[in-house]
């Protein structure tokens, strides 16, 4: 009984002793002997936009297998080896705040080892933030030769841009500060077409400002600025101007004042105006309730544009106008994606032309929308109506029509299968000038992938459009359109090719009995590696005029292509070759455009900070009428000179 007892200590001993050996041994397998940083320490601060990061190594290992990540991003490239450490400083400056630098290697026996240090920053003693980021890019393009046609043509035998890209930030707590803009300097032998002009331009510029007070945020904006409102009112609009509001969990509420004409560079009106006949104001608040579940959002903006801003125009007039809208916007997802609803109303008031004496014109528009996934179930439902008189500023918008549209679809595995069915009317208050048409779309798409290297699709779809309430002397519409398509490619590594065939009839009901056919068949291949790339493309249409008896064939070629020949040396392709042919002898034509490059990069940054590139280049373009007898044939040979200049600080 004593002999087992001490059988039994005996193991026991042995077995921690094994345990602790193999947690020490393990240990060193991961890097916590291995690898000591130098700088920074563990739980050090530092005030610094690039942290200069040191290591040794006290084991002999594989440089190749050594990876070195900041904040879970790959760092390797820039870093330094030497047999007994490592070091590193970013190229960029690394945001203020926490850092986690991670090492690891292959010892030669092939044993792991891994190491982590935790290290923050600030960068400088008054600001916890303070960087500048700014890349200088430029641009000189000589013609060496003009051939043919070309020499008669208007190019610039030289040209010379430069852009400046700058993103700055200053920030300490919940402040921040933050200024970005894009510059530009262009020349050139021949004159240059408006907006650009010769020498130096602003081309934007954005000068931000927040402060994060715990629960509420604040933010305010002045240059390029972009507005979000509801899909109805201003939908998403990018101009000239100032923005300012207040955001929470629970509430926003955004202000903005905005040019109506589109701003290119400095010009000589103030971004910040109340004065509405050329510009857009108006805010945008709302409330986020139970946990986000419930939005409401309103919308209102009012504003006009002077007619000699025509060509600038955010309102869809082209002469002086103004107006404004107020929209309410309803979202709710009580069911996590599986019922959520959105119910938007709208009211205008509308002047087409403030020169005359008409006055104004109010309408309204509402949308309601369902939809969801159920498991392996999706469906969308969509009502909506736009008056015949509601205007908003939003080019996109499509106005004076109501209809619905249904989508629903069914995800397996491998397989999908999704139904569409839309209807839309126009000319809803009966304007006896025009027709009212009404279009019935609905259709079916297939897609199957139980081979992901042979991915398969098929889709019908049936368009018919009906006019009524036609004025004297306008024709009648009343058509059909069937098309059916498809697609299959295969994709085997760095490969990939595929056809996408289409065939669509028009059966035109009316007395002139215009019926079409079309069919379209493009084949289309790529092969991608990192230093030989190509993509072919040729895409054949066929369309029969079948009241004439007329056939037009259009056929169409492409060809990309990149060599890396050697390190820095690339030569790359593009050329495009069309022909169109009616079988009337109406058209014949051919035509083909294409370039050819041969360019020098040097592998590394000259000073550090400068990347130059030298290029060779050949264009060429022909084409020929055979009807008409016309061709054009031109050809132009380029130096071009291209570099960046990037510093950060």
């Amino acid at each position: 009984m004593i002999l087992v007892k001490q059988i039994k200590k005996t193991c026991y001993f042995f077995t921690v002793l094994l345990i602790l050996s193999g947690v020490s041994s393990s240990q060193k397998a991961f890097g916590l002997d291995s690898i000591h940083f130098e700088s920074p320490e563990q739980d050090q601060t530092l005030i610094t936009k690039k942290p200069d990061i040191k290591g040794t190594i006290s084991v002999p290992y594989l440089k190749d297998t050594l990876s070195v990540s900041m904040d879970q991003t790959d760092m390797t490239a820039i870093v330094k080896l030497s047999d007994t450490g490592f070091s590193l400083i970013p190229f960029h400056p690394v945001p203020a705040g926490n850092h986690l630098i991670r090492v690891f290697f292959m010892d030669k026996n092939n044993q792991p080892h891994e190491k982590e240090i935790k290290f923050s920053t600030r960068h400088s003693d008054l600001f916890e933030t303070a960087s500048s980021t700014n890349t200088v890019s430029m641009v000189y393009s000589n013609v060496l030769k003009k051939m043919d046609d070309a020499k008669t043509r208007s190019i610039s035998d030289w040209e010379f841009e430069s852009n400046l890209s700058s993103e700055s930030v200053i920030g300490q707590g919940p402040w921040k500060v933050s200024f970005n803009t894009n510059a530009r300097y262009s020349d050139q032998e021949n004159e240059m077409t408006a907006p650009l002009e010769k020498n130096f331009q602003l081309a934007d510029y954005l000068l931000k400002g927040e402060m994060d007070a715990g629960e509420t945020s604040f933010q305010a904006a002045l240059g390029n600025v972009s507005v979000e409102g509801t899909q109805n009112t201003i939908g998403s609009i990018s101009r000239r101007g100032a923005t300012f509001g207040a955001t929470s969990k629970q509430f926003f509420l955004h202000g903005f004042t905005l040019k109506s004409q589109q701003t290119f560079g400095l010009d000589d009106s103030e971004d910040i105006q109340t004065d509405n006949d050329d510009h857009l104001l108006g805010f945008s608040g709302g409330l986020n309730l139970f946990d986000e579940k419930l939005g409401i959002k309103t919308v209102y903006a009012t504003g006009g544009e002077k007619a000699s801003n025509a060509s600038y125009n955010i309102w869809p007039e082209p002469g002086g106008n103004s107006g404004n809208v107020v929209g309410l916007e309803v979202k709710t997802d009580f069911f996590t994606n599986k019922l959520t609803t959105r119910i938007e109303m709208d009211w205008s008031d509308y002047d087409t032309d403030t020169s005359d004496t008409a006055g104004s014109k109010t309408d309204k528009a509402y949308t309601g929308q369902i939809s969801g996934t159920l498991n392996f179930f999706n469906y969308d439902l969509l009502y909506e109506y736009i008056g015949a008189d509601y205007k908003v500023p939003t080019a996109g918008l499509v106005q004076d029509r109501k209809g619905y549209t249904a989508k629903t679809g069914f995800n397996f595995n491998a397989q999908s299968l999704s139904f569409n069915l839309g209807q839309y009317k126009d000319n809803l208050d009966k304007d006896p000038s025009r027709a009212r048409v009404e279009t019935l779309q609905y259709g079916s798409t297939y897609n199957l992938n139980t081979f992901a290297s042979c991915p398969i699709s098929l889709g019908f779809l049936r368009s018919t459009q009906n006019s009524s309430l036609e004025p004297a002397g306008s024709s009648e519409i009343k058509n059909t359109t069937d098309t059916v398509f498809g697609s299959v490619s295969h994709i085997n590594g760095a490969l990939v090719v595929g056809l996408q065939p289409e065939y669509s009839q028009m059966n035109d009901e009316t007395t002139p009995d215009y019926d079409t056919r079309s069919k379209t068949l493009t084949l289309f291949a790529g092969y991608n590696k990192e230093r030989f790339s190509v993509s072919p493309s040729i895409c054949a249409n066929w369309f029969e005029d079948l009241n004439r008896n007329v056939d037009n064939d259009t056929v169409n070629c492409n060809l990309s292509f990149y060599i890396n020949i050697i390190n820095g040396l690339d030569i790359e392709g593009a050329g495009s070759y069309t022909v169109l042919n009616a079988s009337d002898n109406s058209i014949d034509q051919d035509s083909f455009s294409g370039d050819l490059q041969l360019s020098y990069k040097w592998s590394e940054p000259v000073l550090g900070i400068i990347s130059p590139m030298i290029a060779l280049r050949a264009s060429h373009d022909n084409s020929s009428d055979k009807v008409t007898d016309i061709g054009t044939k031109g050809t132009l040979f380029y130096l071009m000179l291209s570099g960046s200049l990037d510093l950060s600080f």
